[in-house]
């Protein structure tokens, strides 16, 4: 069962809260604290890292294909340049390449739910437009799978487990408004999720670097 399952519906509603055509507002309305609240739904493809220390040799470490997400953000306007926001994502599942031990062989999976919050800063603004930037400290939760495989002596068999901890993420991109209100995005991001299995005698951190696509009002 996901961990954050039960922070999702809270925060998708109140976006879905925001989503008023601003055609259809009076005037107190326009002037109302809601008008300075955004709300966006993303969806992105990363590269998945595995960052451990060096004592083990590279070609120990799993080498994962690409993983999507979506997630949504809601975000509220405390300078013209400035916003404070909130979000949720979701990574999907993501398998390594097939690695080999002494029993077989085996591959490793990873799932994770982020909770982020941080700053969403406007670097430069031309008519259509805008440059900016987000930075700020994530909640992890990450589910870590590894499948085994016992070259047909026996059968195959799996041992999951659970981790959450803390971390931050960064990124980079550009935003446009249509004349009606819409708001698309294109942004690069990295996320960190730091000291994974901490409790274990070597925790390692895990990356998401990827570019993200979002809409939102």
């Amino acid at each position: 069962m996901n961990r954050f399952s039960r922070m999702i519906k809270p925060l998708v509603f109140c976006s879905l809260l925001t989503m008023t055509p601003v055609s259809g507002l009076s005037a107190a309305e326009h002037n109302s604290p809601l008008r300075n609240v955004t709300a966006a739904f993303r969806v992105s493809a990363s590269a998945v890292s595995i960052h451990i220390d060096d004592s083990v040799p590279d070609n120990s470490k799993p080498e994962f294909s690409l993983t999507a997400a979506s997630g949504v953000t809601l975000g509220y306007a405390v300078l013209p340049w400035m916003a404070a926001e909130a979000g949720y994502t979701q990574q999907m599942g993501t398998e390594s390449d097939e690695q080999t031990d002494i029993a077989g062989s085996y591959t490793t999976e990873l799932y994770s739910e982020i909770l982020t919050a941080g700053l969403n800063l406007r670097l430069m603004k031309s008519e259509s437009v805008e440059l900016f930037s987000r930075i700020g400290g994530l909640k992890y939760s990450t589910e870590l799978t590894v499948h085994e495989r016992f070259d047909d002596v026996y059968p195959e068999g799996e041992v999951s487990a659970w981790t959450s901890g803390n971390g931050y993420y960064l990124g980079l991109g550009i935003r446009n408004r249509s004349s009606n209100g819409l708001m698309f995005s294109g942004a690069v991001e990295y996320h960190r999720l730091t000291e994974a299995f901490a409790d274990s005698s070597r925790p390692f951190d895990i990356s998401y670097t990827g570019l993200t696509l979002g809409v939102g009002f």
